[in-house]
């Protein structure tokens, strides 16, 4: 039973103490009882080798004695921690839940800090291939060691030294007992802890009071909170009452050295905590001319009563704090102790009589009224819109200023109304979010702060400051049509903003493709206002396909709505027409061609290309426009073969017209 409580407090307090630690104190080698522990480094070694070597005082050469990697599956990783010293596998408790789910972490990780709470455990880090245990040793005396990284290459990298003494120096904290509660049949114990980060549980040892006859006891032990430090809660069940016990704790750290024993704690366990005394007519009564609240009791007890302590807190069921150890005859406290008006004060108080303490008086409320003015508004109110959701910011003008009202209206001028959230803060810059409802027309809205203070007084208006917002409900563009014009793409859509006086704008999105290839991935080619519901790209090339998006914009550039319905356009290819009536005739020592010029504005030159048999055809002439050549360049005996083509002004060539032949 012990093992299981002890598992389950090790667990709670290592998960917390990573949650609120700002920095988790780094991982260092040291001794243990049966020998020395050795951490390699932070870096888990997946793609190389730990090296440790060891050299003793009175050696001169250092011996190889590990060579260290992470293991390779949840088998070896269990292998591991089922090897760990006996001395340490005493205080860490290992299952089969904590192995697979610390391997899957290892799968994660390349680096300590990966491994969450496992990495703040020595058997973890072991098990990780972080370090190793040299255990066995007998010898007392100075050892050194010395830890390299083998990388793929078999190169060796020096990464750290350590000389240490076995048996080394034993853990350094302690733990002293902070309070104690009897129960009908247990004793709640409560230990504080001087190293939070490195204790890993604590062993209680019980003895009868004054018979010195010590043994440990498996309590139930809880590692906790209380007054915002951590602290051991220890229940001890197997308590008689009208007994007086002596109690001893022992921290120990997760390779199993103790710390340093707490101071004794005698208890007598009444029967019941009535038997201590009971606590009668108790009141809490706030006086407003000395700004305090005035508390009084009676006291109805059957045993010596050596003090009485009061507690207070800001919520009924919430944390108490110990304010005043009182002598045994008070029976009464004036309370003026950071009070603040108009906050609900809560208090009890408990007799102790030096053995326990009684039972809980009944909580007792008390306001203190406050009597300061609020005068000033909030300052320097300002405003910044996210979509539907609203930031204001304003500064504090009064010191006592505890909270602030926010007021809304729909319109600039319209009637503020008060948001039904305060905000809480003594903040000196508070800061307020909202979120603005959905509407089908966009809207105004105004706002105004005024603050609380201390003495419940609210103080007048800021000055309003306002926002506009379309409404979040932005019409979607339809009928998007594409068609040519003077070899431009006109895009037109349908003008919404008409049904819609929150549309503001149109952004147009674009993405071209070339058969499946897509060539230029949608973006943004430009944004119109709310009355132009068309667009012409001018930057377009044949043989592409063209596709456009249409989205709403409201009044600032966040505001958008959804995308409309693709458009697509593809452009073909349009090549020049072919020269006709092509001829070629011979004679005397030159070629002469003819052609005819078809009826195409787009044609802005002809060229004219040769080849001899079984040869690649080359352009021997570009012209203008006309429609004869005479080839004085042609060889004797040599058949050529003849085709034109034309050219348009993006230099683009017609097909080939058909071959003429000729020979001189």
């Amino acid at each position: 039973m012990f093992q299981k409580y002890f598992q389950i407090s090790v667990c709670f307090i290592v998960c917390l103490l990573v949650l609120t630690s700002a920095a988790a104190q780094s991982s260092l080698s040291k001794g243990y009882t049966t020998g020395n522990y050795i951490f390699c480094g932070n870096e888990l070694p997946k793609g190389f080798s730990y090296l440790i070597e060891k050299k003793e005082a009175s050696a001169s050469e250092w011996k190889r004695v590990a060579v260290i990697k992470t293991p390779v599956n949840e088998a070896s990783c269990r292998s591991l921690l089922m090897g760990i010293p006996a001395s340490v596998a005493s205080v860490t408790k290992v299952d089969d839940e904590a192995i697979h789910y610390f391997w899957q972490r290892v799968q994660l990780s390349s680096t300590i800090d990966s491994l969450l709470a496992y990495g703040l455990n020595p058997v973890y880090q072991y098990a990780a291939g972080l370090a190793w245990f040299d255990d066995g040793l007998r010898q007392p005396g100075v050892y050194n060691y010395r830890v390299s990284k083998i990388d793929k290459s078999g190169m060796v990298i020096l990464v750290n030294e350590y000389t240490l003494t076995f048996p080394g120096n034993h853990f350094g904290a302690d733990v002293q007992p902070v309070r104690f509660k009897l129960n009908q049949a247990s004793i709640d114990i409560s230990f504080r802890l001087s190293d939070t980060l490195n204790t890993q549980g604590i062993k209680v040892f019980r003895s009868p009071y004054k018979q010195n006859r010590y043994m440990e006891i498996a309590p139930y032990i809880l590692f906790t909170r209380q007054d915002n430090r951590m602290v051991a809660l220890v229940t001890d069940e197997s308590v008689i009452s009208g007994m007086t016990y002596s109690y001893v704790a022992v921290p120990f750290d997760a390779l199993g050295n103790m710390g340093r024993s707490s101071d004794t704690l005698n208890i007598y366990n009444v029967a019941k905590q009535a038997d201590i005394g009971i606590v009668t007519s108790f009141q809490a009564v706030p006086l407003k001319e000395k700004q305090g609240i005035s508390l009084s009791w009676q006291l109805k007890g059957k045993l010596n009563v050596t003090s009485i302590e009061v507690y207070r807190s800001t919520n009924y069921d919430g944390i108490y704090q110990q304010i005043a150890t009182l002598p045994s005859t008070a029976t009464g406290f004036f309370d003026n102790r950071q009070i603040t008006p108009a906050i609900t004060y809560f208090y009890y108080i408990v007799i102790n009589n030096g053995y326990g303490n009684s039972l809980p008086s009944a909580r007792t409320p008390a306001i203190l009224e406050g009597n300061r003015p609020n005068l000033i508004p909030p300052q320097n109110l300002s405003i910044h819109r996210n979509g539907r959701i609203v930031s204001l910011r304003f500064e504090r003008a009064d010191r006592f200023a505890r909270a602030y009202y926010v007021y809304r209206s729909n319109g600039y001028v319209a009637p503020l109304q008060q948001l039904a959230v305060m905000k809480l803060s003594t903040d000196s810059v508070v800061n307020f979010t909202d979120t603005l409802p959905f509407t089908r027309e966009p809207s105004a809205y105004s706002y105004a702060v005024a603050s609380v203070n201390t003495s419940n007084n609210m103080s007048p208006m800021s000055d309003r400051v306002s926002t506009m917002f379309s409404g979040g409900q932005l019409p979607v563009a339809d009928k998007v049509d594409i068609m040519m014009l003077n070899g431009n793409l006109f895009v037109t859509w349908s003008n919404v903003s008409e049904q819609h006086s929150g549309v503001m704008g149109y952004k147009v999105f674009r993405s071209v493709r070339n058969n499946d290839k897509i060539m230029e991935p949608e973006k943004q080619v430009t944004i119109t206002d709310e009355n132009t519901n068309n667009y012409v790209d001018k930057n377009v090339t044949d043989g592409l396909t063209y596709q456009y998006r249409i989205q709403c914009q409201g009044i600032d550039s966040l505001e958008v709505g959804s995308f409309s319905q693709a458009a697509t356009k593809h452009i073909p290819i349009d090549l020049p027409l072919t020269p006709g009536q092509v001829s070629a005739i011979a004679s005397g020592n030159k070629i002469a061609l003819k052609w005819t010029l078809p009826i195409d504005n787009k044609v802005e030159k002809v060229r004219i290309y040769r080849a001899e048999l079984h040869k690649k055809a080359l352009l021997i002439k570009e012209l203008n426009k006309e429609q004869a050549f005479e080839d004085t360049s042609a060889g004797k005996g040599t058949y050529y073969f003849y085709y034109l083509v034309t050219v348009d002004k993006k230099g683009r060539e017609s097909r080939p017209s058909d071959a003429v032949s000729a020979k001189l």
